[in-house]
């Protein structure tokens, strides 16, 4: 699961794909009005998130119970925010080609230390944008 998620990112090699969550992100940061918009975003993509995982671990060996889906959906939407936080706590609204790519790898290196149990030892790239 950790893996496909990160294999997505990497697949957007135009980091402008990111852009209009990076700009909702802002809208949300900006206006204290908005934050309610923001929550209620984050909780849908942790829905989805809950729902391709229960679909992709249903019938696997060793089939995971719903303590480990909700569990699994809720640390990939939390690393998801994380690099969102990080990334605008750098770079604020910019929304240029070389802040959307920082974004990128930052949602990148996020899911590569979940995938290593938060070891930055064993994720050399997780380091990298820290």
């Amino acid at each position: 699961m950790l893996e496909s998620a990160q294999a997505a990112l990497v697949a957007l090699a135009d980091p402008k794909a990111i852009a209009p969550l990076a700009e909702l992100f802002t809208l949300t940061q900006q206006s204290p009005l908005m934050s309610h918009t923001e929550l209620e975003a984050w909780d849908h993509c942790r829905a989805q998130v809950f729902t391709v995982a229960r679909e992709r671990l249903a019938g696997a060996p060793g089939e995971r119970d719903e303590l480990y889906i909700h569990a699994l959906a809720g640390s990939i939407i939390s690393c998801g925010k994380a690099a969102m936080e990080v990334w605008f706590s750098r770079r604020g609204p910019d929304l240029t080609p070389a802040s959307l790519a920082e974004l990128r790898q930052l949602l990148i290196d996020a899911m590569a230390l979940l995938g290593a149990g938060f070891n930055t030892t064993a994720s050399p790239s997780a380091t990298r944008s820290s």
